[in-house]
């Protein structure tokens, strides 16, 4: 699934948006930032059936999951979109890589506040095109400073939107096949039915033959398209 990018609104939600699926440490840290800021949930019905009956998190999912235009517009349209990053996503007991939603929110023109990974931080640099928090303290005190300054968030957020474009499925292909052309020594290895960026999204640059066994490949830069950016399992990862 894909969802454009727009430009966010003159006057945004003032508050914090989560997207994204239940476990019991993401319920934990929400209540944390309920307790403080305005916050909405999106995901799926375990926000309203695995939470605690009394839980802030419960009163404050929205009853629905989210993806492609509809997660893109809460991503603009709120100050600040949060990302807690899973335990899977450590390693040794410390943050690292990216996942999806690091590309999505300011794919489609929103503010990230992420937890700190390495690799996050080396995408999108800390303070420049990414704001991120190591533990609760230090994400409410990122909240609340984003929160009071608009301008700061919005610069952010928007060159977090420049990084995104050099960063799309097509762009990872052609490494990939370049890579896999370096290690078998076989000449070019090009795309089939490929359409490449251009003014026109609706008219292919390039058409090539695609050789065995690559030809599958094709398939992801068929959605290389001026204006988008790529959806994979947004509100429910």
């Amino acid at each position: 699934m894909v969802f454009p990018w727009e430009p966010p609104p003159p006057h945004q939600w003032e508050g914090v948006a989560f997207v994204g699926g239940w476990d019991p440490e993401r319920e934990r840290i929400l209540e944390t930032v309920a307790a403080r800021f305005p916050l909405k949930i999106y995901g799926p019905p375990y926000w309203g059936t695995r939470t605690r009956r009394a839980s802030a998190a419960r009163k404050l999912w929205m009853g629905e999951a989210l993806a492609g235009v509809e997660a893109a517009r809460v991503a603009r349209e709120s100050a600040v979109s949060l990302n807690i990053l899973r335990t899977q996503h450590y390693v040794d007991g410390v943050a690292d890589g990216l996942i999806m939603r690091h590309f999505e929110i300011p794919g489609a023109g929103g503010f990230l506040l992420s937890t700190r990974s390495g690799g996050a931080t080396e995408f999108f640099a800390e303070r420049v095109a990414g704001a991120y928090f190591g533990n609760d303290d230090e994400m409410l005190e990122q909240i609340a400073t984003h929160l009071k300054d608009p301008p700061r968030r919005c610069a952010i957020a928007r060159r977090a939107h420049e990084v995104t474009t050099r960063h799309t499925y097509a762009d990872r292909l052609r490494a990939l096949l370049s890579a896999l052309e370096a290690q078998t020594g076989d000449g070019p290895i090009v795309l089939g039915h490929v359409r490449s960026p251009s003014p026109n999204a609706d008219e292919p640059t390039e058409a090539h033959t695609l050789r065995p066994p690559w030809r599958a490949a094709h398939r992801i830069s068929h959605y290389s398209k001026p204006g988008f950016r790529f959806n994979s399992a947004f509100g429910n990862a």
